[in-house]
C-alpha cells in the first residue's frame, strides 16, 4: 500500500509539474524534467522517514509494554513469594504456642465447680 501511495503522488507530481511547464513558454522542458526528478526525490525521502518513524514508534511501544508485563510479573511473583514466607512464619513461630495453650476439655467444668470460685450468697 505504501509503494501504492508513493506511485500515485509521483504520477500526479509528474502530470502537474509537465503540464504546467508545457503551459509556460519560460521554463524551459529540462528545467521542468529537473524539477519533476526533485520532487520524486523529496517524496520517496519523505516517504521512508515516515516510514522508518513509524517502525521507531512500534519497536518502541512494543519494548515498552514487554518491559512492563515482565517488570509486573516479577512484582507480583516478588510480592506472593513474600507472603508465602511471611504467613509460613507466623505459622510456624504461633504453632508451638497454641499446642502449650491448649485448652484441656474439663476445664470449664473445673472452674465452674472448683469451691474456690464458689459464692457465698448468705
Amino acid at each position: 500500500m505504501l509503494v501504492e501511495l508513493v506511485v500515485v503522488v509521483v504520477v500526479v507530481v509528474v502530470v502537474v509539474k509537465c503540464g504546467v511547464c508545457r503551459r509556460n513558454s519560460s521554463i524551459s522542458s529540462s528545467g521542468c524534467h529537473e524539477e519533476v526528478v526533485v520532487v520524486i526525490i523529496v517524496v520517496i525521502v519523505v516517504v521512508v522517514v515516515v516510514v522508518v518513524v513509524v517502525v521507531v514508534v512500534v519497536v518502541v511501544v512494543v519494548v515498552v509494554v514487554v518491559v512492563t508485563v515482565v517488570v509486573v510479573g516479577v512484582v507480583v511473583v516478588v510480592v506472593v513469594v513474600v507472603v508465602v514466607v511471611v504467613v509460613t512464619a507466623v505459622v510456624v513461630a504461633v504453632a508451638p504456642i497454641a499446642s502449650v495453650m491448649k485448652v484441656p476439655r474439663n476445664l470449664y467444668s473445673e472452674v465452674r465447680f472448683s469451691p474456690i470460685f464458689c459464692v457465698d450468697l448468705a
